[in-house]
């Protein structure tokens, strides 16, 4: 069990709910282990709290403040970063 509280905007949940089948299934192991040490993801650039994982050709972008672990984007690398938190 985590110590972490995991939070996914909206727009997050309908990234992941529109993602083929075994791309969802990579994302959401990816996601419980974002979840069990967010620490180890990669630390973006300008940024202290904001954090990137990638998977297939996927990126998740997430904030980690304090304990909580808010999911912001999921997308392709060409448009995830572009669009604004």
């Amino acid at each position: 069990m985590s110590d972490y509280e995991a939070v996914f905007t909206k727009s997050f949940a309908e990234s992941l709910r529109k993602l083929d089948k075994y791309a969802k299934e990579v994302a959401e192991k990816r996601i419980a282990k974002i979840i069990e040490k967010p620490r180890l993801s990669k630390n973006l650039c300008g940024d202290a709290f904001y954090f990137g994982e990638r998977f297939l050709q996927y990126r998740v972008v997430f904030k980690l403040e304090g304990k909580t672990i808010t999911f912001l984007r999921l997308g392709k690398r060409d448009n995830v970063y572009s669009q604004s938190f």
